[in-house]
């Protein structure tokens, strides 16, 4: 196994899922991170051998998988229309990650005040949405760890 603590995100290569576990180990990474919320990777595309191939293909490069991304795009777990669907995408994906036995889950919250949900007032879906995904539905007790967006984005200031 590599012994490199450097990882990187497989999305951020933007290939298919298994170039993007080649082309990561070919970097020298030791670890990484896998979209699992849309595509191949999804839960609902992996049988249980499914699953186990995934996981072995990941080692078979001499790279950990410590955390599996259930991030969605657009207003994320903040679109008070979506929501419901989002928070069971995740919740898939957290079964997911105790399955393979990948110990944490990470997704982006999306923008905490955005104008398209609530304009320049504090959005509530999220609270709600990590409330629903936390303790996990499962019982997996799989680490789920929710980023805001960083500093310095376009999001407009928040008002208290």
């Amino acid at each position: 196994m590599n012994e490199n603590r450097i990882g990187i995100n497989v999305d951020d290569l933007r290939l298919p899922a298994k170039d993007g576990i080649r082309v990561a180990a070919e970097l020298g990474c030791g670890a990484i991170e896998l979209p699992v919320a849309f595509g191949e990777t999804a839960p609902n595309q992996l049988s249980a051998s499914g699953r186990r191939h995934l996981s072995r293909f990941v080692s078979g490069f001499g790279l950990r998988l410590p955390a599996l991304s259930a991030d969605v795009p657009g207003l994320r777990l903040t679109d008070p229309k979506n929501v419901a669907e989002r928070i069971d995408r995740t919740c898939q994906v957290i079964e997911l990650a105790a399955d393979m036995k990948v110990p944490v889950v990470t997704a982006a919250a999306g923008a905490i005040c955005h104008p398209e949900v609530a304009p320049f007032r504090r959005s509530r879906p999220t609270p709600c949405a990590k409330s629903e995904l936390s303790p996990t539905p499962d019982g997996s007790n799989t680490p789920f760890d929710q980023a805001t967006m960083p500093r310095g984005t376009s999001t407009p200031q928040c008002n208290p």
